[in-house]
């Protein structure tokens, strides 16, 4: 028999009152996998960026050779000690409150937007800025009288007039408590979520700058960079067996994995149990069939249908069933964030957008479950 045949009469013989409870066991089957995908990929997403660890001495003070020790770690990629310098710059009437990081030119190698690098070695200190920590200049010449036009505060319109056209490139002057040393603006750094202002000069500079103003010049502390935050944990445990101390670890963000991975587990474990219910379900569908029509079954059967016919027509069933329940699971996953308040971006899975990949993968999952259901057994022996 054709197969459109034996597909209209699946169609025509499936009972709707029967086929509501599988239909649910395959939506929520869909749900739940979709959700658990969506968990693996976004945490895998963000487990694979890199991330930076601020290092700290330990019983005594940050040498050479202890960050040497961190550059040989597995998982770091970069590292760098960093002296801070905290000042006032000005660029011409501009001017902002910024701690000047010193460190290796080659820990910022790639990271600039315009201009360059600063030198490793250079007498005058050039800096590289980031575009918040330009925001945070502002024209103190105009500073009452910015307040009174606008009733806005000086950093948020310090940011409109300090585009980094101006400041590229432009002298600055660089005010510690001692010394005022001239300085330039060389490079800008691309701005990331959420940024902080970040100024920038080399090591040798910060040093000199700390000497002129009569300060120790040893190492603040040091940043090694991991080459993804899924070895940040493991790298900040080797970095504490060396004695030292790491200020930030992604504790948070660790904890957030954990979270989401114990609710991933759940949907999984749900959506599983919906699998073995939808087959059971679809099972139970087919004996239930059989016994209603009976009758029918063998008037069919004496005018030349197969078993191997009836067989197809009850997969044919199943597969209808599989898949009406997965377009459901999937339709109400999609549209489910739109449904939920905004508040709960950061804090609920269900806020996850579906990967098409897993869409498919789950879809697929569902659909095999449900039609394997019917192979593997006999008609004469149901």
């Amino acid at each position: 028999m054709r197969i459109f045949d034996i597909a209209r009469i699946a169609s025509k013989t499936l009972k709707g009152r029967w086929a509501a409870v599988p239909i649910a066991a395959a939506a929520i089957s869909m749900f739940c996998l979709c959700y658990a995908g969506a968990i693996i990929t976004t945490v895998g997403e963000e487990k694979s960026k890199p991330y930076e660890l601020s290092v700290a001495g330990g019983s005594g003070k940050l040498t050479d050779e202890n960050i040497a020790g961190v550059s040989k770690l597995p998982g770091v990629c970069a590292v760098t000690p960093a002296i801070d310098v905290p000042a006032k710059i000005a660029i011409g009437e501009r001017s902002a409150e910024l701690v000047l990081s010193g460190i290796r030119a080659s820990y910022l190698s790639g990271g600039l937007e315009n201009g360059v690098m600063f030198p490793e070695e250079s007498v005058m200190p050039y800096i590289v800025l980031n575009k918040a920590a330009l925001g945070k200049f502002s024209n103190s010449g105009r500073e009452d009288e910015a307040e009174d036009e606008s009733g806005t505060e000086n950093g948020d319109t310090a940011s409109a007039d300090t585009p980094e056209t101006d400041a590229l490139n432009s002298s600055a002057t660089i005010q510690l408590d001692e010394v005022t040393v001239t300085a330039k603006i060389c490079g800008i750094l691309a701005d990331g979520k959420a940024a902080a202002p970040e100024a920038y000069i080399s090591l040798s500079a910060a040093k000199q700058l700390l000497f002129l103003n009569g300060e120790s010049a040893a190492y603040s502390r040091a940043k090694a960079r991991v080459k993804d935050m899924g070895e940040a944990a493991r790298v900040s445990e080797s970095i504490e067996a060396l004695g030292l101390i790491v200020e930030n670890p992604n504790g948070e963000i660790q904890a957030k994995w954990d979270r989401e991975s114990n609710e991933m587990v759940y949907l999984m474990i749900t959506g599983v149990f919906c699998l073995i219910c939808l087959a059971v379900l679809l099972t139970m569908l087919k004996k239930v069939s059989l016994l209603e029509h009976g009758g029918s079954w063998s008037a069919l059967i004496w005018t030349g249908f197969r078993e191997k016919d009836i067989r197809r027509v009850f997969i044919f069933q199943s597969f209808f069933i599989s898949c009406i329940g997965t377009m459901a699971g999937l339709l109400i996953s999609l549209s489910l964030p739109s449904f939920l308040p905004q508040e709960l971006n950061e804090k609920s899975v269900f806020m996850l957008n579906i990967p098409f990949l897993a869409a498919v993968v789950c879809a697929g999952v569902n659909i095999l479950a449900g039609t394997t259901a019917m192979f593997g057994r006999k008609f004469a022996d149901d």
